[in-house]
Parts: C-alpha cells; structure tokens; sequence
C-alpha cells in the first residue's frame, strides 16, 4: 500500500494513505519506546471523503468453531445447574 510519512510541527508524524478501497481496514502498529507520553501517540483521524474511524485492538488468537459451540454448551449446563441448585435449595429451606 502507498503511503507517505511526514513530520509535524508539534512533534508527531502524520501517515497519509491516498487511496484506499471503500471497506477496506488498514492495520498500523508499531512499538514505542519511553519518554512516550499518550498524547503523542494517538492523533485524530481525518478523510476527505467520509467517514473515518480508529479501531482499538488487542491481536488474539481465535478459537475453532467447535470449541466454542462446547464452551457455550458447558456454560449453559453450568448455569442450568446453579440455576436448579438454587431452587431446590429455596425449597429446601421453605421446607416445600
């Protein structure tokens, strides 16, 4: 992708993309080393055209499908358990 990288005058860099594809998502990551202070890391986000918007990410990695659909089944046996262990204790202490 064709980008230029310019210095600005309060300390910074910009990044200038000229063109990029409706949709299209850019990742910009880089590694800072102190005496960094937040505000001279993130500045605004600008486009001519529309919309623009900064996505914070943290990169994880992501889980097959079935491990999820078991992790989603365990935790609905889980909550129907607790769910049942209460009531029963509710009656139990009613005397029901």
């Amino acid at each position: 992708m064709n980008y230029t990288q310019s210095t600005l005058r309060g300390g910074g860099d910009e990044i200038l993309i000229p063109v990029l594809a409706p949709r299209q998502q850019v990742t910009i990551s880089y590694l800072y080393y102190p005496p960094l202070r937040f505000d001279q890391i993130n500045l605004a986000i600008r486009c001519d055209e529309g919309l623009a918007r900064q996505l914070n990410v943290l990169p994880t990695p992501q889980m097959r499908r079935w491990r999820l659909w078991l992790l989603r089944v365990l935790i609905a046996i889980g909550a129907i358990t607790v769910i049942a262990g209460g009531v029963l204790l509710v009656r139990w202490v009613m005397g029901y």
